[in-house]
């Protein structure tokens, strides 16, 4: 089991490494990344990509870290970021919760792992 200071360097080194590539990619183009503090309506979360696989946009995620800037994601991801957060709390029905949230926002698809740590 992880402590909180285990998780917590885990969760730094990981956003020091986006960082780093983000910024590698950023050197040899233009990357543009959304974000706003108020929420995108039906319309506008449509005109944009995915924050994090840059497929269209559907939802919107608000991190209190990340500025409180809202990030449009796409349903699959949506999935993806909710399951991981059900794991993180360590809630005992996160896999039975995240199948019927998976059907609801991805009706022919199945729930799609989280990235796995390089």
């Amino acid at each position: 089991m992880n402590t909180r200071e285990d998780i917590l360097d885990m969760i730094a080194t990981e956003a020091v490494e986006k960082y780093q590539r983000t910024e590698a990619v950023a050197s040899s183009a233009v990357v543009r990344r959304h974000g706003r503090r108020a929420p995108y309506t039906s319309k506008g979360i449509a005109r944009l990509p995915c924050y994090r696989c840059g497929k269209q946009a559907e939802y919107q995620w608000q991190v209190c870290a990340d500025k409180r800037l809202f990030r449009p994601l796409c349903g699959r991801c949506d999935v993806a970021l909710n399951k991981m957060v059900l794991q993180f709390m360590g809630d005992p029905d996160a896999e039975a919760k995240i199948d019927q949230y998976a059907a609801s926002r991805m009706p022919n698809e199945k729930a799609v792992q989280p990235r796995e740590r390089e």
